[in-house]
């Protein structure tokens, strides 16, 4: 190889590794500076006062957040068995018309695709994935043996769509645990903070310029979906599926 080849070749794995930096320091920077302010003692970004926990003790007495992080959890528990029963059943159906409905297939991927938070769509993409992946010699055997569909489907492609039924439930989890958008929206947490999520407590703490307190509410939120989703995760993935 010539001298130019290595230069190009360096100057290629040079533009990669600044590029990873780039990439991990938009990701991960602004976790880090959420993390560092929430122990800031100041209340004000531009007060560094000394490191200090009084926010997140804060955060855990205050009354709105306790009762955000219940409409939380209640709103990603729904979201899951919603988006699990009927992400299966629409991604069963589907498989079952085939061709007549390819249109009505392709119409909700771009959909679940462009719109954010339709977990319903997203979720029946995954199965769809799932179902297709299984290996068609099984449900031949399957029928040769006289097996019914409901056997079939209670044998082979639910067990078989392990792996997307683990990634739908997670995923809903999250996106419930996260979710804001259409909360804030529609009601606006109100009226009062009847209607509030956390991501929504955090937000009005934030405009109401308590920023030790919201920055502390946002690694509260960020390890209630880590504890949550690890287990989980290990928990839906733990076993090998037998047929």
């Amino acid at each position: 190889m010539t001298q130019q080849g290595y230069a190009f070749i360096g100057l290629t794995a040079l533009v990669a590794g600044l590029a990873a930096i780039l990439v991990f320091a938009f990701l991960f920077l602004p976790i880090i500076i959420v993390v560092v302010y929430s122990f800031n003692a100041g209340r004000h970004v531009t007060e560094l006062l000394g490191f200090s926990t009084k926010w997140y003790g804060e955060a855990w007495s205050d009354r709105f957040l306790i009762e955000a992080l219940k409409h939380s959890l209640t709103i990603a528990t729904i979201t899951a068995i919603l988006a699990t029963v009927l992400g299966t059943a629409s991604a069963l159906a589907m498989d079952r018309l085939g061709s007549r409905v390819r249109w009505l297939f392709e119409l909700l991927t771009y959909v679940a695709i462009i719109v954010p938070g339709i977990v319903i769509g997203i979720a029946t993409l995954i199965f769809m994935a799932g179902i297709v992946a299984i290996p068609n010699e099984y449900f031949e055997a399957a029928r040769i043996d006289g097996a019914s569909g409901w056997k079939i489907l209670r044998q082979i492609t639910i067990p078989l769509s392990k792996g997307a039924t683990a990634t739908v439930i997670i995923l809903s989890l999250i996106g419930g645990l996260r979710s804001f958008d259409i909360i804030w929206a529609t009601t606006g947490g109100g009226p009062g903070f009847t209607s509030d999520v956390i991501a929504s407590v955090i937000y009005k703490q934030y405009q109401a310029g308590f920023y030790g307190l919201s920055t502390a509410g946002n690694v509260v939120l960020f390890l209630l979906v880590t504890v949550i989703m690890v287990p989980l995760s290990y928990f839906l993935n733990r076993k090998p599926v037998e047929l």
